[in-house]
């Protein structure tokens, strides 16, 4: 008698399970899969992204945000050069001074581009060297995402300086 009830009450609990537990796979699935979360701004189809990226900027957060620290993005003609020259240098994880960054590009979309950074010495879990994805997630505002963070991984919110906001002809 013992064994039937038990038998019973484990395919209840079985069917308990099923019938919330499969719904809730589902609903994990689909927000997966529409990444809520993963933001970026695209750029009209008339506008250039290299045009909107490149500019004065500086982190959001900054301590005197566009007045101590800022940085310039400019593009090569050739689109394949994208060079990031600060106000002030910085010292990377392998004690060296740097005011210039340049990155190799290897694609571009409407919202981001995808570079390496010339001697870079960072490697990937995997041994490679890293590579930097600058996304926009407005016209005024990028993050950067390492290509082999987690899709929701993100660095904080990067502005445009005022000064260079104001001569943007598209609003966030």
């Amino acid at each position: 008698m013992t064994d039937t009830v038990d038998t019973e009450r484990r395919r209840f609990y079985r069917d308990v399970a099923l019938l919330l537990g499969l719904p809730f796979l589902a609903a994990v699935g689909l927000l997966a899969l529409w990444r809520p979360w993963q933001f970026h701004y695209d750029v009209g189809a008339e506008t250039d992204v290299y045009a909107v990226m490149s500019g004065e900027w500086d982190w959001a957060a900054a301590e005197g945000f566009c007045e101590k620290n800022p940085h310039t993005i400019s593009f090569s003609p050739d689109r394949r050069l994208m060079t990031i020259r600060h106000v002030e240098p910085w010292t990377d994880s392998a004690g060296t001074a740097h005011r210039i960054a340049e990155y190799d590009l290897e694609e571009a979309s409407r919202h981001h581009v995808r570079g390496r950074i010339r001697g870079e010495t960072r490697l990937t879990a995997g041994g490679e060297p890293v590579v930097w994805d600058l996304v926009l997630t407005s016209p005024n505002s990028y993050r950067w995402q390492r290509a082999d963070w987690a899709f929701w991984g993100y660095t904080p919110e990067v502005r445009r300086c005022p000064a260079d906001a104001d001569s943007t002809t598209s609003q966030d």
